[in-house]
């Protein structure tokens, strides 16, 4: 009537000398040093406490800069953000104002910003008397400049210039993107040559830059007119959307996910048009 295993002739019988080294006999040293299983458990437990200890520290780390970051954002945001206006009838405002941003963007740099710029187009103008380049013609006459398809290797020096000047002030990266739009003025392989060039030059700084798709996601990705709009040359809302979206899953963390979803709400209630008037 006994238990199978308890009882004479219920199997093979152990000698003492073994019974003494099976869990019982842990199970009654344990009880004798107070619960405590020996010396090598005291040294895991301890491990694992300042493992534990550590993690809760890197944690309230992590909390603490989330939080002086989530308080500067909110006070750079707190102020609405105008559109620069660089016209005018006064040289010295428009001066002023040019500079005045210039300097807002070098304060940003020096903090360490990442630098986004985007390529469009090889074809430059030069100054037809000094052959210096310009940036904007100011409908000065065609006579005043030289157009003309820079090289692959003259693109590529004017991209070393400018990287190693941002990250001599400060900037923590810079990434170049090469625009989906198509400047068909200067005709479909012109254009195709012109795409090429800038890919090749950004290529060719090799790893001290970053590089975000959003030509190829237009182009290889969307592959349909319907990316376009409906000019097809500018990209569509919807498409810029997506695009915004891969940007956003590349270099956006959770928490700057929504921070960018809340300052996106508060522009399009800035652009909000009151049309009734309701204080009546």
């Amino acid at each position: 009537g006994q238990p199978a295993g308890d009882g004479e002739g219920s199997g093979p019988q152990e000698n003492p000398a073994d019974a003494d080294s099976v869990p019982q006999g842990q199970s009654e040293d344990a009880k004798e040093n107070g619960g405590d299983s020996g010396p090598d458990t005291e040294d895991d437990n301890s491990g694992l406490s300042g493992q534990l200890e550590a993690a809760k520290a890197a944690e309230q780390q992590a909390k603490d800069a989330y939080e002086s970051a989530a308080a500067a954002y909110e006070s750079h945001t707190a102020q609405p953000v105008e559109k620069p206006d660089f016209s005018g009838e006064d040289a010295d405002s428009v001066l002023d104002a040019v500079n005045s941003r210039l300097d807002d963007m070098r304060a940003r740099i020096e903090a360490g910003a990442i630098v986004f710029i985007t390529l469009g187009t090889v074809f430059v103008y030069f100054l037809a008397e000094t052959g210096r380049p310009v940036g904007n013609c100011h409908k000065f006459p065609p006579s005043t400049f030289i157009r003309r398809r820079i090289s692959i290797e003259e693109a590529r020096e004017a991209l070393h210039s400018v990287t190693t000047a941002l990250y001599a002030a400060g900037a923590s990266q810079v990434v170049f993107t090469v625009s989906p739009i198509r400047h068909l003025s200067d005709g479909f392989h012109e254009n195709t040559l012109s795409k090429a060039s800038l890919h090749m030059a950004v290529d060719m700084l090799g790893e001290s830059v970053g590089y975000f798709p959003s030509y190829e996601i237009v182009m290889d990705d969307l592959r349909d007119y319907r990316a376009y709009a409906d000019d097809m040359v500018h990209i569509a809302p919807k498409a810029v959307d997506y695009i915004y979206e891969k940007f956003e899953e590349v270099f956006f963390s959770t928490a700057t996910r929504q921070e960018a979803a809340a300052a996106r709400k508060r522009f399009l209630s800035s652009q909000h048009r009151q049309i009734l008037n309701t204080n009546e």
